[in-house]
């Protein structure tokens, strides 16, 4: 921390006036200097000084006044005498106040008469410890990944790191908490045991001597499932009186190529190999595209695949509650779909762009500009009632779709 140098003016006080006009037979006053505070923090600071001897005084002592306030006066209440020698002194100030400017000056002692040095200040450290909370992740029904970082300390002494967490806002240490190692100003930590379909609040704290410091706030909606099949975590989300999955069905216990008819595929992915489809990022961010002889039963167990009617009872919520303009707009995601396609996913259904693949010839197309969602209703001949998304339009548009073309499926849950 710099210091700024303030040289007080001198004032013909008695005791320095007769210092000044000292005559040939007195000596000669030693020389006192106040130099820099060092080891500022929060409540404590050393501060230092130097005398340096013109002629032998007998019991010189010296030490510091210091205070809140400028212009130091004889104050013994603020000054500590020790021993003085030709170097440099220090005192060591306790049980200062956090975020305050203190001033000091060093002096001299000798019989009962008082050299002052300059007076300096020095700024105590606030304390005040910034910490932030990692993104949350590895969602499951009953818990999360989470962490804290500490970012500035401002010379604080951490005596506790930890994450709390409640069902109301603002969580604090009164409530749960993991613990962690305090000297691990980064550290991760899983949040379990928590209840299936609640929301709850999480915020990272540090705890000082001082007070305790959060960071901001994050919502956490335990709305997920687990496909049994194997193992993948789905978040969900209830709209009006139905419950659709939140993301794409990415069920994958086979894969075939563009030209293959398994009717599973990785949009992009040509290959048999599953472990490696589901390492395609394509597959990590849009899920499978299914044909319609696999998808009419490929939901997993509590979950089917919507009817055309089912389809027309989301829209329906949504034109019922001020969608009916931008149904689309407010279903998809709000990021990924090219030329200002993104939607404002204000329900929570976030409809990405993943694509489609076309049995006529034999390729993938539409990522990032439109989507394609199975329903489980035969049109006339070999159409299936299809809902469409595409990136220039805020509206969702009903289609025959191709029993062989490959769409996303989401699931609803049954009654």
């Amino acid at each position: 921390m710099a210091l700024v140098l303030m040289i007080a003016c001198d004032k013909e006080d008695p005791i320095e006036k007769n210092i000044n006009n000292t005559d040939d037979n007195e000596k000669l006053p030693p020389e006192i200097n106040s130099l820099s505070a060092i080891n500022i923090w929060v409540t404590e600071a050393t501060v230092q000084g130097k005398v340096i001897y013109n002629e032998s005084h007998d019991n010189l002592t010296a030490g510091f006044y210091y205070s809140k306030t400028a212009g130091l006066v004889n104050d013994y209440d603020s000054m500590f005498f020790i021993p003085g020698e030709d170097t440099i002194f220090t005192a060591n100030l306790t049980d200062l106040n956090p975020d305050t400017r203190y001033y000091y000056t060093a002096v001299a002692k000798t019989n009962d008469t008082i050299f002052k040095g300059e007076e300096l200040y020095f700024d105590t450290q606030s304390g005040i410890v910034e910490i932030e909370l990692k993104s949350p992740g590895g969602f499951s029904p009953n818990s999360f990944n989470t962490g804290g970082a500490v970012i500035e300390t401002n010379g604080a002494t951490i005596t506790e790191l930890g994450i709390c967490w409640n069902t109301e806002p603002l969580p604090d240490t009164n409530h749960n908490v993991i613990r962690t190692p305090k000297d691990s100003l980064s550290y991760s930590v899983t949040v379990n045991e928590l209840a299936s379909g609640h929301i709850y609040y999480v915020r990272a704290y540090a705890k000082t001597v001082l007070d305790v410091f959060y960071s901001d706030e994050v919502e956490i909606d335990l709305s997920y499932f687990i496909d049994s099949r194997d193992g993948k975590v789905y978040k969900y989300v209830t709209i009006g009186n139905q419950t659709w999955m939140a993301e794409n069905l990415a069920y994958l216990p086979e894969i075939c190529d563009v030209g293959g008819w398994c009717g599973y595929y990785v949009y992009d992915y040509e290959g048999t190999d599953t472990a490696l489809a589901k390492q395609n990022e394509n597959y990590k961010e849009y899920g499978v595209l299914y044909s319609f002889s696999v998808a009419k039963d490929v939901c997993p167990s509590g979950w089917h695949l919507p009817s055309d009617a089912e389809w027309k009872t989301l829209e329906g919520y949504l034109k019922n509650n001020g969608y009916g303009s931008n149904m689309a707009k407010a279903l998809k995601s709000t990021n990924g779909w090219q030329e200002n396609g993104n939607g404002t996913n204000a329900l929570g259904f976030n409809a990405k762009p993943a694509g489609m693949k076309n049995y006529i010839e034999f390729d993938f197309t539409g990522i990032k500009t439109q989507t394609l969602y199975w329903s489980s209703t035969s049109n006339v001949g070999e159409g299936i009632y299809c809902r469409k998304f595409v990136h220039d339009s805020d509206d969702i548009t009903t289609i025959a779709g191709y029993k062989d073309d490959a769409y996303s499926i989401r699931c609803l849950k049954d009654n």
